[in-house]
């Protein structure tokens, strides 16, 4: 026994090390999304009333987050090493992950290695936001758990990861709540009152070590008015309440993530394959484990988050889908009469695991090269802006969607959203300037009539699509504008769109 376990950590650590050299490749050169700035300005001043960072808040990520930042002194750094850590760390925890429901080796190793290197897993990995953190919270968590139906000290520290990691995303409540209620009950059938009781405590002690100083900071009338206006938010614009077909939503939540069809296809196949292997061999205690640890969540997430980013709000269900078709590769030569006991047969599902994940890798890494490379768009703009603003006389009239951009990078300068700065001149919103200022504009899309520079990703077109169809389809290219220099222009005229 005693051998087995040793081999598992040799696996695990050859796995760490092996996606830790790869998820450095996916090291960005810049922060990029709109989340990642209010992440950023979270670091200089944790404010949920301005959205820094948005509710409800992430205050353990943070916490996590602002020992980098001492050490490092750099926002972008310091939430980018986090990610970095976290996203590492998924290799052996989708191993054990899956060790824990299978019992076999070959379906753990070809199913973390394929989890890990799909492209939105490799993608988001070294993003400056904590999905990537509580994707990989949640594998521990829930592998934890489950060993927990017969390990106390299993349980114990399962839920006080829970509790703790609440506190980094609270989506961890549909990841893990389902798994925590199926174990606690089957211990209480079997009249094991103690375990459930001092995980329960666990969990609770856990919680409350971070949310009782977090609301002493924020109040709890402030934490529960913004949640309010948050949640009534998501309902409104983002949940499946707020209109918009439904076709859209499944074929962005259940095509769009896998990046081709080609990658996409293969895993449904033997997805559905490794399901009626299971049911064949009468294992419905591993089908039901891993639909308990991700299908709650897909559905959490399919009703309320917004299609729009599918890639990102994907992450926690992909090992559902992933699990089941290493299953179904791995167990294919079972099926076949005559094969057993030849070993290049036998092994055929797992070489065709591999060759799917390096095909997944090779249309992927160009995506990271680029994002590894290439400082965003948006940044790019904002450090143009930073060397020719003249911060007491020009005003800087944004696109909304930049409201966090200008917000962080430039607190002291006048701003103002573009469509107020139409048809008017710089003395008109900037009466204290001294001198003649401009208005300079921040915008997606080009402003006709206006001399400015635009700024893109500078990699091949077919890879900046693959980006888009990756991410939330937005800050792909960004325009500084000088309005001042035809204070007729039309804000609403514009040149080719953002893709």
């Amino acid at each position: 026994m005693n051998h087995i376990k040793s081999n598992d950590r040799y696996i695990a650590l050859i796995l760490l090390l092996f996606v830790t050299l790869a998820r450095l490749l996916s090291f960005p050169a810049s922060l990029w999304e709109w989340d990642d700035i209010l992440f950023a300005r979270a670091l200089q001043n944790y404010d949920l009333t301005t959205h820094a960072p948005h509710p409800p808040g992430f205050p353990v990520f943070f916490a996590m987050s602002r020992v980098a930042y001492w050490l490092l002194k750099d926002e972008y750094l310091a939430l980018t090493t986090i990610s970095l850590i976290f996203s590492s760390l998924l290799a052996p925890a989708l191993y054990y992950f899956y060790m824990t429901i299978f019992k076999d080796r070959r379906i753990a190793f070809a199913g973390t290695l394929l989890c890990c290197f799909v492209p939105n897993v490799w993608v988001y990995s070294g993003s400056a936001r904590s999905d990537e953190v509580g994707f990989t919270i949640g594998i521990i968590g829930l592998t934890l758990i489950i060993r927990g139906l017969e390990s106390q000290a299993s349980l114990i520290a399962g839920c006080a990861i829970f509790g703790l990691g609440m506190g980094v995303r609270v989506t961890l409540l549909p990841v893990m709540g389902p798994t925590i209620g199926l174990i606690f009950l089957a211990r209480l059938q079997r009249r094991q009152w103690r375990p459930v009781m001092l995980a329960s405590l666990a969990g609770i002690l856990c919680l409350l070590v971070w949310f009782i100083p977090f609301i002493l900071n924020v109040t709890w009338e402030k934490y529960r008015m913004v949640m309010d206006v948050q949640s009534q938010y998501i309902m409104r614009n983002d949940s499946i309440f707020s209109g918009g077909r439904l076709t859209s939503r499944f074929n962005r939540y259940l095509n769009d993530i896998w990046g081709r069809s080609w990658i996409k296809a293969p895993i449904y196949l033997f997805s559905f394959l490794g399901i009626y292997i299971l049911i064949k061999k009468d294992r419905w205690r591993d089908a039901g484990l891993l639909a308990l640890a991700c299908l709650p969540y897909m559905a959490f997430t399919f009703i309320l988050n917004a299609p729009a980013n599918a890639p990102l709000y994907s992450l926690p269900f992909i090992p559902f889908f992933i699990g089941f078709a290493a299953c179904g590769l791995i167990k294919l030569p079972d099926l076949i009469p005559g094969i057993r006991g030849r070993v290049a047969p036998t092994n055929l599902g797992f070489y065709s695991v591999l060759l799917l994940t390096i095909l997944s890798a090779y249309w992927t890494y160009p995506v990271i090269k680029m994002r590894h490379n290439e400082v965003s768009p948006p940044i790019r703009a904002l450090n143009y802006l930073k060397s020719n603003i003249e911060p007491d006389r020009d005003t800087i009239c944004y696109d909304w969607m930049f409201t966090p951009y200008v917000n962080f990078y430039f607190p002291q300068v006048k701003k103002l959203p573009i469509d107020k700065c139409i048809n008017i001149r710089p003395e008109h919103i900037n009466p204290n300037a001294t001198g003649e200022g401009r208005l300079i504009g921040l915008t997606n899309v080009p402003v006709s009539g206006a001399p400015q520079v635009e700024f893109s990703w500078d990699a091949k077109e077919q890879y900046q699509k693959r980006l888009l169809h990756l991410s939330q389809g937005v800050y792909l290219s960004a325009y500084v504008s000088e309005l001042s220099a035809n204070p007729n222009v039309d804000s609403k005229k514009t040149g080719k769109a953002v893709p």
